[in-house]
């Protein structure tokens, strides 16, 4: 041969000219183009759907669907394993692919809004509901498509000899499917509970009343804040208008700083206050069940001073206060919670009421729900009455935590059966 000449193309990788694109060897391209049809017509389904969307299946059909979809692909796997399509299809290819298609969904749904504060343009192509859309479902079944045809082609040829690759697969296959199909089953319901009051009833994302098989008694809610900031506002105390990057003020006892060619000083803070009189210019004083209070001292580029007391007023009926300095207009700023949680006694039947914290991050589990810290009266700030419990009940749970137990099995055994590396004769590796 000579030197100049093309050696011949790899059996797998030569392509008969004449030959359609989907003909030949199936690879990533394919799996690419496929991926891209994929996610292309199911943006198509959502724009013909509209405002309107898919409803998850719930239990027992979502379980017979998972069945069922697991019984077409152990019978592909099993039966048609040597076929070019099945081959493609349980491949790495096909599976970078779906990951990455996965990986460009979620990231759009990152970085566009969801739901009602979406964009319009996006609403009417789907991209406000991308996570739980058609495009992401598709994708999902394409990957779980892929790993099951992997997993049957492996045991089939194999055998179980390599049964830690088995289990890790179907760990992965069991936590994804059981994730996906069981998100019908999925429950997240609100409830409101005022203090001494109890409540066994929550309302769902469409308003509808589900009766819980426990109750909640609130005993107390708890919060705790961050130091009063100072802000500024409009003239009518209703928006505010301080801008990213401008001094941030702290109203503790001592503090100053130059704002907008004022300089401002507190002389005295209050964590909790009422004023002393009714008066429009009333002092404060310290007193339970107040509102966070300070009095400062402004002074202008001038020179002229003046004090006065400012607080940002509550439901209780305390006004609100602000001070003006050079056409600006200083007020408290809205109160920022740094940590909130409630008491609550759990009243389950048959059982001993017992007591729990709900914080936020740090849920209580109840009869296989889980209670979440949600929210409070806003206006009340650390007054509040009531509080906000968030309940979730996910009925396939257990699979998840099963799919990822064979994971764990899996990779476990795989490090313990094969060391990771081995030394010859002259102890090189």
């Amino acid at each position: 041969m000579n030197s100049g000449s093309v050696p011949p193309a790899p059996p797998e990788l030569a392509r008969d000219p004449g030959r359609g694109f989907w003909s030949g060897s199936l690879g990533y391209p394919h799996a690419v183009l496929l991926c891209c049809g994929w996610v292309c017509a199911g943006f198509a389904v959502e724009g013909w759907l509209g405002d309107k969307s898919l409803i998850a299946p719930a239990w027992p059909i979502n379980a017979w669907m998972m069945g069922g979809f697991a019984l077409w692909i152990a019978v592909l796997g099993a039966g048609y394993r040597e076929h070019p399509w099945v081959l493609w299809l349980g491949g790495i290819p096909v599976a970078l692919s779906s990951l990455a298609t996965l990986f460009v969904l979620g990231g759009i749904a990152g970085v566009l809004q969801q739901g009602e504060q979406a964009p319009a343009w996006a609403k009417v192509c789907g991209l406000d509901r991308v996570i739980g859309g058609v495009p992401f479902a598709l994708a999902m079944l394409l990957l779980l498509l892929n790993l099951g045809l992997a997993l049957v082609r492996r045991v089939v040829t194999r055998g179980w000899q390599g049964w830690f690759f088995a289990a890790n697969h179907l760990g992965l296959w069991l936590a994804i499917g059981c994730g996906f199909f069981g998100a019908g089953d999925m429950m997240r319901l609100r409830i409101v509970v005022a203090e001494g009051d109890a409540s066994s009833v929550g309302v769902n994302e469409m308003g509808a009343p589900f009766r819980m098989p426990f109750t909640v008694v609130l005993r107390d809610f708890q919060m705790e804040e961050y130091p009063p900031t100072l802000t500024m506002v409009n003239d009518e105390a209703t928006e505010i208008i301080w801008k990213k990057g401008e001094p941030i003020l702290e109203l503790l006892s001592g503090h100053e700083r130059l704002i907008r060619g004022c300089r401002v000083r507190v002389l005295e803070h209050l964590s909790s206050g009422l004023p002393q009189g009714e008066a429009v210019d009333a002092p404060f004083v310290a007193a339970q069940g107040g509102v966070p209070a300070a009095l400062i001292e402004i002074e202008a580029s001038g020179g002229q001073k003046q004090q006065g007391w400012i607080t940002r007023g509550s439901s209780s009926g305390v006004a609100t206060r602000t001070l003006v300095c050079g056409g600006v207009r200083f007020a408290v700023a809205p109160a920022r919670a740094k940590k909130f949680s409630s008491d609550l006694t759990v009243l389950v039947a048959g059982s001993e009421p017992w007591g729990a914290r709900v914080e936020v991050n740090k849920p209580v589990s109840v009869l296989g729900w889980r209670l979440y810290q949600l929210g409070y009266d806003e206006a009340a700030g650390p007054a509040s009455k009531w509080s906000l419990i968030e309940a979730v009940h996910d009925a396939w749970l257990p699979g998840v935590y099963a799919g990822f137990g064979l994971m764990l099995f899996g990779a476990i055994a795989m490090l313990c059966r094969r060391p990771p590396f081995s030394l010859n004769q002259e102890g090189k590796r």
